[in-house]
């Protein structure tokens, strides 16, 4: 998968994705997480949002929480535009 097909498909599926679905795109693009509780946490090693963080919600994740991955993989790819 690439960055670009991660972000469409976070796009897409904001309010719909599932929460194993975006834990697999986040430990490609970011590694392993740090769990705490029921709390995925992974490091973006990015200044403006050094992490990004999630939980399981009967299987889904919350928009907002999609959104602030979807942004994270966004500078992540402007970076590797540049």
């Amino acid at each position: 998968m690439e960055l670009k097909d991660a972000i469409t498909e976070l796009t897409a599926k904001e309010k719909t994705i599932r929460f194993t679905r975006l834990k697999t795109i986040c430990e490609k693009f970011f590694g392993s997480p740090r769990i705490n509780g029921s709390h995925h946490i992974f490091n973006t090693g990015q200044r403006e949002q050094p992490t990004v963080n999630f939980q399981n919600r009967k299987g889904k994740v919350r928009f907002y929480q999609v959104r602030q991955v979807r942004e994270a993989l966004e500078r992540m790819l402007q970076q590797e535009e540049q």
